[in-house]
């Protein structure tokens, strides 16, 4: 029996409509799957039915499973230790949706100006289960005290939305039609557009939620804490969901300049861009340190990535998708650019070193030896002319040269600044 299933957002239907196909079946053991907290038969139900928000829920959760087992291997334990995660369609009344490690919950409210339920669009939907399979791949993020890492973790489940966008068929002919407008506002670079506008209209155009992140921008890094921590929209704050644009620009972005390169400018040319930087972003967030700069982190990883797998085939693409957003990466190589940095860093720590380091006193013209033993030959001569009678100098009231300080050998360079630990960035 087929279902009735929304591919992308509510507000998406003129664009990808809404279309009859038969469900999923569950993942087998020993992949990671879900419980559900109720059994609908399966049918075309009406699109404002909660039996219709159940089976598209469900629809969604396991596409994003779907698009995770064609990049990587699929996890066989969720982050709680569960192979199978409670998948709530209906969690009560909200404008909201969350995962908590116990589950995957979306709320809903209705109003009397419109119903707006996060189950109904497959955007809401796979960006909580990418906040489940993260933390199932670094459950440490999860708690991490950096702002950049929380930010990260939003825009890795948007990531996943457009990811499971790009892997639908139908859903990537319309960007390909008299064209490519993946460089234009279009209906996939745009997420949760439903939800958005339920928030605008029920909490005002001043709330941070009242448009919709896009992966299409233009917005450059800053220090996080240079930014205020909220806004209306569009103003760019520290605020994770608000910051996590960042991060999801240049993915976005990196797909772009994936499929530029590539000869076949069609929808299976697409997809494989999509794929290709997919497998990046995960082997990314799976190697990058946590760090403070954790979205520079996870770039460079993607670098490494490429460098590993292609021999750096879409460097270029990466990096200038990163540096798009002031997020510098390194250079067109992950070992040259390793390798500048490092000598870069050692120079400078020569430097530094030259300017504090004490002057040592001069060389000796016959030897090369310094201090002490220039000392000792001048004590030498002058002994030597005072034995041949030639005391003009003391009859003359002249005394002995006088004498370099015993100390005045240089200082183990060890005892000097070294360069610091932290500035070896690979």
């Amino acid at each position: 029996m087929p279902i009735r299933f929304l591919p992308n957002d509510p507000l998406a239907l003129e664009v990808v409509p809404p279309r009859e196909q038969p469900p999923r079946p569950d993942p087998k053991d020993p992949q990671v799957g879900f419980s559900y907290v109720a059994d609908i038969p399966e049918d075309v139900y009406p699109l404002d039915s909660a039996e219709f928000r159940f089976w598209q829920c469900r629809e969604a959760a396991l596409a994003t499973l779907e698009a995770w087992a064609a990049l990587t291997r699929p996890p066989t334990f969720w982050q709680n230790g569960q192979r199978l995660l409670r998948l709530q369609h209906d969690a009560g009344r909200g404008l909201n949706a969350h995962y908590d490690r116990t589950a995957v919950a979306f709320l809903g409210l209705e109003t009397d100006a419109r119903k707006t339920y996060p189950a109904a669009s497959t955007d809401a939907v796979a960006h909580e289960v990418g906040h489940a399979l993260l933390d199932a791949m670094r459950p440490e993020l999860w708690e991490s005290v950096y702002t950049e890492t929380a930010a990260f973790h939003e825009a890795f489940a948007d990531c996943m939305a457009l990811l499971v966008s790009l892997f639908d068929a139908p859903s990537r002919q319309p960007l390909l039609q008299s064209g490519v407008h993946l460089r234009a506002a279009n209906f996939l670079e745009s997420l949760a557009e439903d939800v958005a506008e339920g928030v605008r209209l029920a909490n005002g155009p001043n709330d941070p939620q009242a448009l919709p992140r896009r992966a299409l921008n233009t917005l450059q890094w800053e220090i996080p804490v240079n930014l205020p921590p909220a806004a209306p929209p569009p103003a760019l704050t520290a605020e994770a969901h608000n910051f996590s644009r960042i991060f999801t620009g240049c993915f976005y972005d990196t797909v772009c300049n994936i499929f530029a390169g590539q000869p076949n400018q069609d929808a299976q040319g697409l997809l494989a861009a999509a794929q290709t930087a997919g497998r990046l972003l995960i082997a990314g967030a799976q190697a990058a340190p946590e760090v403070a700069r954790f979205f520079q982190a996870v770039g460079r990883a993607m670098i490494l990535a490429d460098e590993a797998v292609s021999s750096g085939a879409h460097h270029a693409a990466i990096r200038d998708a990163f540096v798009g957003h002031n997020i510098a990466i390194g250079a067109r190589s992950a070992t040259q650019g390793c390798g500048r940095s490092r000598r870069r860093v050692r120079a400078r720590w020569l430097q530094r070193r030259a300017r504090r380091r004490p002057r040592p006193p001069p060389r000796c013209p016959h030897d090369g030896r310094r201090g002490a033993s220039l000392h000792r030959d001048l004590a030498g001569a002058r002994r030597r002319r005072l034995r041949g009678g030639q005391a003009r100098d003391d009859k003359e009231g002249g005394g002995a040269p006088e004498p370099v300080p015993s100390d005045s050998h240089p200082p183990d360079a060890r005892g000097q600044d070294g360069p610091q630990a932290d500035s070896l960035l690979v």
